[in-house]
């Protein structure tokens, strides 16, 4: 019995080193043996792709080779024959070959998601902090919220929202033209005149419905246009993640904006009498602050994990990397 258990043991492991060298070769005939030798090289954290004229003479670094030939097409669907790509000889490699679309529009820089290395000298503070957010936003806020949004109708919460939202394009207007980008600049004017006018005073979104999308420019990135660095993750209380770059940077579209909205809200509610400036000044950031917080249906605690401080961290340094570079 023993050595028909053997015979059968031994049967079988031949059967399954007979199906692997048949995989084997199938995958040899399909030409994929280099990509998978690629895929089993060690990878780093790092990825860099720069995009060279191939006629151009270019001596890579020491961890960077130059590739001739990949499957990126343009989007007139006809190979990129005359760009080199020069990536870092590890597993993200295999990324940049098989990339199947060049957008110019998007740029992969030094590393396409960081998790770790991301400035936080604050951090005990921070950890402090966000909790303190959480169980503010969890007891407070957000039970508020949801009784605020009970009583005041969808239609009249969005059109408070848009009303000061649209005070915003003024900031977006000055850091476009502070980054040279007219296009931007002409545009956030363009949406501050028309939801000014035909969008009664801001109430409705009236640009978007006519193709003027809302494309914010804020100081911060203006201040990583320029190169300053997002210095350490930093979180506000009640008002959340944010780097020490952007809050000076918001520190700087508050004044701007808050001229603007001042000089509006004295014209259209203190000199016609409909609300008294000292009681406005004290009621305004409480409305606006239940507002904004009963348009957002998302909470501390979603992400439902130990590391939530340390994902949220990671979500608003990438996301603040890419706006900066939009």
């Amino acid at each position: 019995m023993a050595r028909e258990n053997k015979l059968l043991i031994l049967g079988a492991m031949f059967a399954v080193a007979v199906v692997g060298q048949a995989e084997l070769m199938e995958i040899k005939n399909e030409d994929t043996v280099m990509f998978l030798e690629e895929s089993n090289k060690e990878a780093d954290d790092s990825l860099f792709i720069e995009f060279v004229d191939g006629k151009t003479p270019y001596t890579p670094d020491k961890s960077i080779g130059l590739v001739k030939k990949t499957n990126i097409e343009t989007k007139k669907n006809k190979p990129d024959t005359n760009k080199y790509i020069a990536f870092e000889q590890d597993g993200y490699g295999v990324l940049a070959e098989n990339l199947e679309e060049l957008d110019e529009d998007y740029i992969i820089s030094s590393q396409v998601f960081q998790l770790t290395g991301i400035n936080d000298s604050m951090e005990p503070f921070n950890r402090r902090m966000y909790a303190f957010n959480t169980q503010f936003d969890r007891k407070i806020a957000y039970p508020a919220s949801r009784i605020y949004a009970s009583v005041v109708p969808s239609p009249i919460r969005k059109g408070i929202s848009n009303f000061y939202s649209n005070f915003s394009e003024i900031p977006t207007f000055v850091n476009s033209i502070l980054q040279l980008k007219p296009g931007k600049a002409a545009n956030a004017l363009g949406r501050f005149v028309v939801n000014s006018t035909v969008g009664l005073l801001g109430v409705t979104d009236v640009a978007k419905n006519i193709g003027m999308k809302r494309d914010s420019e804020t100081m911060g990135d203006t201040l990583g246009h320029y190169g300053i660095g997002a210095g350490s993750f930093l979180v506000l209380p009640g008002l959340g993640p944010s780097t020490l770059r952007d809050t000076v940077g918001s520190m700087a579209d508050s004044a701007i904006e808050g001229a603007v909205r001042g000089a509006a809200e004295k014209k259209l509610f203190f000199d016609t009498g409909v609300f008294d400036k000292n009681v406005y000044g004290f009621v305004r950031p409480a409305v606006t602050g239940l507002n904004a917080r009963s348009m957002l249906s998302i909470k501390y605690g979603d992400l439902n994990s130990p590391f939530e401080y340390d994902l949220v961290k990671a979500l608003y340094y990438n996301y603040r990397k890419i706006q900066v570079i939009k």
